[in-house]
């Protein structure tokens, strides 16, 4: 019986990773089809409990951005910087630079989308950077 019991303490991370992979697949099927509350929701289960997965505040700023809940996204993108690393960070950053842009803050926007450069969606960066050069009549910064 305690093998039994071993054996289910090595397999139970294992199945809750599992189950952290399907959510997050779940939430980027419900934003590919437009279901943006419903990704929100879907992050907000990950996110409570005992054992919160704090990667998904990524997502979630990413549907607060979709939905113009700038504020939200701001809040849930400067968490997730205080816990994540690597392409999630650089992702976190793209988010936070897009919700100031939002809200009319062209400096600090330049600064995390800039933080955003060298991730996965960096593409989303650069035009980000470009639409806030030609906002600022700098044509020719926006070119790059």
């Amino acid at each position: 019986m305690p093998r039994a019991a071993f054996l289910l303490l090595l397999l139970f991370p294992l199945a809750s990773m599992a189950q952290t992979g399907k959510a997050w697949e779940k939430v980027q099927a419900q934003y590919a089809k437009g279901r943006i509350y419903a990704g929100i929701r879907t992050c907000e289960k990950q996110l409570s409990g005992k054992d919160p997965q704090h990667a998904f505040l990524v997502p979630r700023a990413e549907g607060h951005n979709r939905i113009a809940a700038y504020d939200k996204a701001l809040r849930d993108a400067r968490e997730a910087l205080k816990h994540v690393q690597g392409d999630l960070a650089h992702a976190a950053a793209l988010q936070l630079g897009i919700a100031m842009q939002q809200l009319g803050q062209p400096d600090s926007a330049r600064h995390w989308l800039g933080r955003a450069m060298g991730g996965a969606n960096d593409t989303e960066a650069h035009f980000r950077l470009g639409v806030l050069d030609l906002a600022q009549r700098q044509p020719a910064d926006a070119l790059l």
